[in-house]
């Protein structure tokens, strides 16, 4: 089997069109937030590391063994929130992607270390499901955003080990795409309780201006 026809690029998640200072769901700004969480997680393990010597082995007052237990907490406090960061929101500004021989999640730690990243095989999905909210947005611009309304934000996939695997919460029309794709192109049953994209709003300085179904 030729290899390079097997896993050939079906869909590729576009970026979004505006990223303003407001929209916070990109990846250049999700990095940034992760590098600055760790960063300074980092420098205040360091700065407690050298108070605790200091009073330990070099005599220094135990009066600042309290400052250095703060920092030390601090320091937790950031790690765990550049990795909160990485793990629930990294997902949705990175893109996903589809072969024709399996579908490819944003990879989280060890994955990046594997040949196929992580890649979900097309035969290893014995079903999907569609999962909606009630409320979903992007904003067009600084007065401007679009909302859905019971729009699908997820896709939930069976696979044939007992596993189910979540893609993170994405725009009801990439969502909507991959749908389209396990659906007809792969024949994977659907479980969905929508239609569509569900109701969208136009909606302008909070007001709403224009309502149809996709």
């Amino acid at each position: 089997m030729d290899t390079r026809q097997s896993d050939r690029l079906l869909f590729i998640e576009s970026p979004p069109l505006w990223k303003g200072f407001h929209y916070t769901n990109c990846y250049s700004k999700r990095f940034l937030a992760e590098t600055l969480f760790r960063s300074l997680g980092l420098i205040s393990l360091l700065a407690s590391l050298y108070i605790f010597n200091e009073v330990l082995y070099k005599g220094a007052s135990n009066d600042y063994l309290f400052p250095a237990i703060m920092i030390l907490l601090g320091a937790i406090i950031c790690f765990i929130g550049g990795e909160y960061d990485y793990v629930v929101y990294g997902p949705t500004a990175r893109p996903i992607k589809i072969f024709s021989n399996g579908i490819l999640l944003p990879p989280l730690y060890i994955q990046h270390l594997k040949k196929d990243k992580g890649l979900i095989y097309k035969s290893s999905i014995i079903s999907y499901k569609i999962i909606r909210t009630e409320y979903y947005s992007i904003p067009d611009s600084d007065n401007i955003e679009t909302v859905w309304r019971n729009g699908p934000v997820r896709i939930e996939m069976l696979l044939t080990n007992g596993k189910v695997k979540r893609t993170s919460i994405k725009p009801p029309t990439v969502i909507m795409a991959i749908a389209k794709i396990l659906k007809e192109d792969w024949g994977i049953p659907v479980v969905d309780e929508g239609e569509g994209t569900g109701t969208v709003e136009r909606v302008v300085d909070g007001k709403v201006f224009d309502t149809r179904r996709i």
